[in-house]
């Protein structure tokens, strides 16, 4: 008798949580398709491109002078999403990214003085994505989703620095404070993979990764490296890919 009364409690515990699971979106019935959301991403440039290198001149010939950009920069981010009521598969985004880069360097060159070089840069993103929910986590509420971005990337008000300071009376001199490079635009692309978490009726927690290729069109050779300081004349400009964290609070009425 005992051991029939823990089945049919098994029974109706594990009924009332497919229940549950089934019922889930009945109870949240959202009044429009529409996703507003805000979050910060970090930007880390990959691979061996010159933006990682250091700022400093290094003796090797091949070297290029870089932008320093060997740790995560931090952007903020804002993202409407159009989420169709018959097909709530398919996510359709326009949203905006805007990083304001910097790296510092700080190089001896006596006991009493040190020379100090910085590198701004600010990269200005509108993006649109097209995403598909590839499977959802029913007891989690979270959708898995991916797809792809076409990334419209503005580089701008890009500044270098560098001064002379005396260590014992930490006197500062600058050498050096103006932009090197010009305003520049390239088109990019990236493709993205997320978790989309719901906390409760109107609120959740956005967290995904894109690999981001910032220049897949419209590179210059003239122009030289992305990122980097500009100190010396570059001869070339290769893809700069980023690795894109992010994550967000999103509203959904």
């Amino acid at each position: 008798m005992k051991k029939i009364l823990i089945i049919i409690l098994s029974l109706l515990f594990v009924n009332t949580s497919f229940s549950q699971i089934k019922n889930y979106r009945d109870v949240f019935k959202y009044k429009t398709p529409w996703m507003y959301s805000a979050g910060i991403s970090t930007h880390s440039v990959l691979f061996d491109h010159p933006a990682r290198n250091t700022i400093n001149f290094d003796n090797e010939d091949d070297y290029i002078s870089g932008g320093s950009f060997d740790g995560a920069q931090v952007a903020l981010d804002f993202r409407i999403t159009y989420i169709p009521e018959k097909l709530e598969n398919y996510y359709f985004a326009l949203g905006v990214e805007y990083a304001s880069m910097t790296s510092k360097e700080q190089y001896t060159i006596s006991s009493s003085s040190v020379v100090n070089y910085r590198n701004d840069q600010n990269l200005l993103t509108p993006y649109l994505g097209a995403y598909y929910k590839v499977f959802r986590i029913p007891l989690a509420n979270t959708n898995i989703y991916l797809g792809p971005e076409v990334r419209f990337n503005f580089i701008n008000n890009s500044n270098f620095k560098s001064e002379f300071q005396n260590i014992l009376d930490r006197n500062k001199t600058t050498i050096l404070d103006k932009s090197l490079k010009d305003d520049a635009f390239r088109l990019g692309g990236a493709f993205r993979i997320g978790a989309e978490g719901e906390i409760d009726k109107e609120f959740g927690i956005n967290i995904s990764a894109a690999l981001n290729l910032v220049n897949l069109l419209g590179r210059d050779d003239a122009y030289g490296e992305l990122l980097t300081s500009g100190l010396v004349q570059e001869k070339t400009e290769i893809s700069l890919f980023t690795l894109v964290y992010n994550i967000s609070i999103f509203y959904r009425l």
